[in-house]
């Protein structure tokens, strides 16, 4: 497909490197204005300076249209042909990123389930409980903490949904205070 194109390619490189150039004055000047009211707003001279630019943008433009014309139908199915080598280049290149980054939420996934089995085992008296309602009753208190020159004193609020749900959250922050002994940077738990 390049072979068929070579002259008119060959006949766009210095367009589109003028293209460039005048792409990136423009951006430039843009960057140098100021959008109020959502109208550009800039100096006489930077707005005569764009002007100018974009109209040879415009002229570039219709070079390389110019030159295509001939060969429209090979330009588009090359334009094709290099949009799906890019996609499948991109996929292949976030694919690799994409194994990495599962490998290492799978191992904050496992590392989140052995907190919540050290919960389980450790607060919830190894009583069958699901991993959902273990993090809504204990993990979602709330409540506030209070920073004490010689102790934290952590203030849980109950969700009200009934004085035997109530009962066992406090069953279970009795034994969350437990570990204040072995910590003393726990502080005390104030229910």
């Amino acid at each position: 497909m390049k072979q068929e194109l070579e002259i008119p390619i060959s006949q766009m490189v210095p367009i589109t490197q003028k293209f460039d150039k005048l792409f990136e004055t423009e951006r430039e000047l843009k960057q140098k204005s100021k959008i109020k009211d959502g109208k550009r707003i800039q100096s006489k001279r930077n707005t005569k300076a764009l002007e100018i630019c974009q109209r040879e943008i415009r002229k570039v433009q219709r070079q390389i249209k110019k030159i295509e014309e001939p060969f429209k139908k090979e330009f588009k199915t090359l334009r094709n042909k290099s949009k799906e080598f890019a996609r499948i280049q991109g996929k292949e290149k976030v694919y690799n990123v994409d194994v990495e980054l599962d490998q290492l939420l799978t191992s904050f996934r496992l590392t989140f389930a052995n907190i919540l089995a050290f919960l389980a085992k450790e607060i919830m008296d190894e009583s069958s409980i699901e991993m959902n309602t273990l993090i809504q009753s204990i993990l979602f208190l709330s409540g506030t903490i209070e920073q004490l020159p010689d102790c934290r004193c952590s203030l849980y609020q109950s969700k009200q949904k009934g004085p035997k749900v109530h009962d066992e959250i406090v069953k279970r922050l009795v034994k969350i205070k437990q570990f204040e002994h072995s910590s003393p940077k726990w502080g005390h738990l104030c229910v």
